[in-house]
């Protein structure tokens, strides 16, 4: 047997029926101490703990068949090893029991049973477990809705940068559910959870910033944020990004237009140069389908000026744009268009 450093005093306590030294041997497999690793040995080992009664094992060895390492998936061992070790009040084992009977993995969906190892898990500050006893009083799953209970956890949680629960803290206090109505509170929780990454909370911190919510208005940060959110997916921000874009609310072509306008000696290059820019801060992933709409309606309402010298600086400009950033391509053929037509 290929033994790790310094663990053959360990094997032979272990090989001695110790349940201790069996757990730790068993975990010097697992996580491969002195390069030796080896899953299936190390489920070994854990099941002579387990059987001895040995908690820590017998959570370590639920693990093991829930994710399929070192021996093959079945969730119903794993739920009988996780309610073994909950029995004898190992935290994470009641979390995880609580989440097979929240989810019917390996066992029969009972919503009160996941409260019931949610709660005890919870009471030993286990962050998850507390987010998600929140969540059972706040969308009344297992018991009724009670949102200070939901709070109360939430808060908890958040305070053990659980992100999930930091989101819905932000939104308790933004909708004011059994809490005072606190928008700077929820933008601070917000803020925690999009800084840790979480999609949902960097959208609403970029709603926040644009609608002026607990923050001072600030397009730039809201556009930041959602752009965060949007590259993680998330279709709210997608759909807000190119709605603006779109509709011009951050419009830097309306200020190309006036420029042509009111003065036809400007620097058209270096206007486009400032546009081109402001086309990088607005598009993600190569997506020019808005602006390619705001160029289609401006363009048609720059023909109408019948401002020969201005429309050919425009193709001019659009010309250097496009030779300097790929993303301007695509409203070339817009001038083609719009003239054939």
């Amino acid at each position: 047997m290929n033994v790790p450093n310094d663990s053959f005093g360990l094997l032979t306590v272990a090989l001695k029926g110790d349940a201790d030294a069996q757990y730790r041997l068993g975990n010097c497999y697992f996580f491969g101490n002195d390069d030796v690793q080896d899953y299936k040995v190390a489920v070994n080992w854990y099941i002579k703990a387990a059987e001895q009664g040995f908690a820590k094992a017998q959570y370590n060895l639920g693990v093991c068949y829930y994710e399929g390492t070192g021996v093959s998936r079945n969730y119903s061992e794993a739920v009988k090893w996780f309610k073994k070790a909950a029995e004898q009040e190992i935290a994470e084992a009641q979390y995880n029991l609580g989440i097979c009977y929240y989810k019917g993995t390996g066992v029969s969906r009972n919503c009160s049973e996941a409260v019931k190892w949610f709660k005890k898990a919870a009471e030993q500050e286990h962050a998850d477990a507390q987010y998600n006893f929140g969540v059972c009083f706040y969308e009344g799953v297992g018991v009724p809705i009670n949102y200070i209970e939901a709070v109360k956890w939430f808060k908890k949680s958040a305070e053990q940068e659980n992100a999930n629960a930091q989101y819905l803290l932000g939104i308790c206090y933004h909708n004011g559910q059994e809490v005072n109505k606190d928008y700077k509170e929820a933008v601070k929780w917000y803020r925690k959870a999009a800084e840790q990454g979480l999609a949902d909370a960097q959208c609403k911190l970029g709603d926040c910033y644009y609608q002026g919510i607990g923050v001072e208005h600030n397009l730039e940060v809201s556009i930041f944020w959602y752009k965060k959110a949007a590259v993680q997916g998330n279709e709210d921000a997608q759909y807000k990004l190119e709605h603006w874009c779109y509709y011009g609310k951050v419009n830097r072509f309306s200020m190309f237009l006036s420029e042509i306008r009111n003065n036809a000696a400007s620097d058209l290059v270096e206007i486009l140069r400032e546009f081109n820019l402001q086309c990088e801060k607005l598009c993600i992933d190569n997506r020019v389908i808005a602006v390619i709409k705001i160029g289609r309606n401006h363009y048609a309402n720059l023909l109408k000026l019948k401002n020969v010298s201005s429309l050919a600086h425009l193709r001019v400009g659009l010309q250097f744009g496009a030779e300097q950033r790929n993303r301007i391509k695509a409203l070339m053929s817009i001038l083609n268009d719009t003239e054939e037509s």
